[in-house]
């Protein structure tokens, strides 16, 4: 058998591979993305990053406050910690992509109801192998929410205390968000 490759060979492959990678560009919703901080660009959609899963639902107001129901997977052997303050970061971007308004701090995370009425034990640490769905309360976010041309960003962190660069991120278009809310009635 042969190992030989001629230059004609090498130039037949060559372009097939030319070909191919720039085939690949032309799929839609294709996009580059750094395995270690993903980014989802639709409500309703999650993703995972190592051992967590995260999945942004929805985004309500009620009052001045924003409601953000998020759903996280733990399919680790040690707990999540569950601290909003720690975890999560809201922004709206402009246009051009920069913060108009964010908020870190004084958020406040509640578990949702389960179907028997009750709060499961899931805070202030999500157990191993374990789903938890949230209400994260982000103060003040109603009176910044985004306009159409804007963008919504909400960051989850799974663990700050040893890897704060490993992040989710959701960065929904304004636009959308009023259409959501808009076939919500909210």
């Amino acid at each position: 058998m042969s190992y030989t490759f001629s230059r004609r060979d090498f130039l037949k492959y060559s372009a097939m591979t030319a070909v191919a990678v720039a085939g690949a560009g032309l799929l839609t919703g294709c996009e580059i993305q750094d395995p270690n901080n993903p980014v989802i660009k639709k409500l309703g959609y999650g993703t995972t990053l190592g051992t967590t899963g995260g999945l942004l639902k929805s985004v309500d107001t009620e009052g001045t406050t924003g409601v953000f129901t998020f759903t996280v997977k733990n399919n680790s052997d040690a707990p999540l910690r569950m601290t909003p303050n720690d975890i999560f970061t809201v922004k709206v971007l402009d246009a051009t992509g920069k913060t108009k308004w964010s908020n870190y701090f004084n958020l406040s995370i509640k578990a949702v109801l389960g179907e028997d009425g009750k709060a499961p034990d899931i805070l202030p640490e999500l157990p191993p192998r374990t789903v938890g769905e949230y209400k994260v309360h982000v103060p003040d976010y109603a009176g910044h929410a985004p306009n159409p041309e804007d963008t919504l960003e909400f960051i989850y962190i799974p663990n700050p205390a040893k890897s704060p660069e490993l992040r989710i991120t959701w960065k929904i278009p304004g636009a959308d968000l009023v259409k959501s809310n808009e076939s919500t009635g909210k």
